[in-house]
């Protein structure tokens, strides 16, 4: 659930910002609240903090319309810290859900037979059964501290993202192996992932490798005829320019920190359009030389790219990702007619002489402070 943006501890609990508040329409909310808690009302202005508390107290055995709930389809984890299987099953239209602490078990979310999405990030009550009844599950993430997941994947025939984070041993290629059908797989912090399963992932599409220790270049070489998308961070010194040359249908590309492949591999990649070169200390402005598609490039925390860097695809560029320590200017973005974004700590640091405002107007362009995800 995305909590609200830019509001503040004055707002009406019923302001348009407050719609997705841990997980439930608004019109929900204030509709359960009333029935519960008739002496609130839906005009009286509360503060966040007041109205949040009064949702956390909330036990769902309270509510006298249960109807209402089978129109929520996400749920906030702030929620489950309060419920138990009994409250979980009241959402029957319930298709994205994140657990971490909870007092909800196998035997709750085995009932739950609409479920979609799934995390679980620092949960002790849930486990590889819990995770084997969700037949739907289209989408699982496994974070730190969750339980034993050995074998979760046998059953889980429809799934088509993996996303695992410091589960350390609880998974390994061989439970990989069990989901060949795999369209995006992110790992991070997982040990017992070597990179042999590769081979049997012959639908793979996008891989997220960060400190992969282990994987060697025939394994990566095995997803090229299918991936589309890479991005390796921090590590891989088994990895060489084999590996990168032959990855020619990949379109987004991410190369972010310690990573050790050279400005030759990557000019060979002709049809990149997006690019990660966040932290890396490898890539020159030469590698950049031959990759006239380019529309996305991020350099957060990178000084090696220049202004004469970006000439070759300034044409088609329409985002940019800089830090404070990028040394890209407008010199060389002013001659990016398609440019739609830019995002950096300072609009000063661009060494434009015209306005922000000029620039937003004139040119549509946006600028904005944010974190980059590839």
């Amino acid at each position: 659930m995305k909590r609200a943006l830019n509001g503040n501890d004055d707002d009406d609990i019923d302001a348009p910002h407050y719609h997705d508040l841990y997980g439930l329409p608004c019109e929900i909310l204030v509709e359960i609240l009333t029935h519960t808690f008739p002496d609130i009302g839906t005009t009286v202005n509360k503060t966040r903090a007041a109205f949040v508390m009064r949702l956390v107290s909330l036990t769902l055995r309270q509510i006298i319309d249960t109807h209402l709930l089978e129109r929520v389809t996400t749920l906030d984890p702030s929620v489950l810290v309060v419920m138990d299987n009994d409250g979980l099953v009241l959402f029957k239209g319930l298709n994205n859900l994140a657990i971490g602490e909870t007092l909800v078990t196998n035997e709750g979310l085995s009932r739950m037979t609409r479920l979609e999405h799934l995390g679980l990030t620092a949960n002790r009550t849930i486990n590889a059964k819990g995770i084997r009844s969700l037949v739907n599950l289209k989408s699982l993430r496994i974070g730190k501290g969750s339980r034993y997941t050995k074998g979760c994947l046998a059953t889980l025939t429809k799934l088509e993202t993996l996303k695992l984070r410091g589960c350390g041993g609880l998974l390994s290629d061989e439970d990989l192996q069990c989901v060949p059908h795999l369209k995006e797989l992110s790992l991070t912090g997982n040990e017992r992932i070597t990179g042999s399963c590769f081979s049997t992932l012959t639908c793979l599409q996008a891989l997220s490798l960060k400190a992969p220790y282990s994987v060697i270049d025939e394994q990566l070489a095995s997803l090229s005829p299918t991936l589309q998308k890479l991005c390796i961070s921090y590590g891989g010194r088994r990895l060489t320019d084999n590996s990168l040359r032959l990855m020619t249908n990949v379109v987004t590309l991410g190369l972010e920190g310690d990573v050790f492949f050279s400005d030759e591999a990557l000019m060979t990649l002709t049809s990149l359009t997006s690019l990660n070169l966040d932290s890396n200390k490898t890539i020159t402005g030469r590698g950049l030389s031959t990759l006239t598609s380019l529309k996305s490039l991020s350099l957060m925390r990178n000084n090696r790219i220049i202004d004469a860097n970006l000439m070759p695809f300034a044409h088609g560029l329409q985002v940019v990702w800089l830090s404070r320590h990028s040394r890209v200017t407008w010199l060389s973005l002013c001659h990016c007619p398609c440019l739609t974004t830019v995002c950096l700590p300072y609009y000063s640091q661009l060494n434009c002489d015209q306005p922000r405002e000029v620039l937003e107007k004139e040119r549509g362009i946006r600028f904005f402070k944010a974190k980059r995800v590839l």
